[in-house]
């Protein structure tokens, strides 16, 4: 039983240490994502379209068609 339970803390530090070193010192999970130019106006942009916090739907369920909302944002990410 002791030899299970130091086999569990174990590969949990070693599970850690590895975790630390790929998110925290290796340039590669963030090497596909873009920048932006200025964080500044960027922050300022998204508070204004988005003023209250929550989830929204982009594009909105409604409507509209949702073929010329796509067509007209262009290519965006949605999650």
């Amino acid at each position: 039983m002791n030899k299970s339970i130091a086999a569990v803390f174990i590969t949990a530090a070693v599970l850690f240490v590895f975790g630390f070193l790929y998110w925290a010192v290796n340039p590669l999970p963030y090497s596909a994502l873009n920048q932006v130019k200025s964080e500044g106006i960027s922050q300022l942009t998204v508070a204004k379209l988005f003023p209250e916090s929550g989830a929204y739907l982009i594009p909105s369920p409604g409507p509209k068609a949702p073929g010329a909302i796509r067509k007209r944002a262009g290519n965006l990410a949605q999650h």
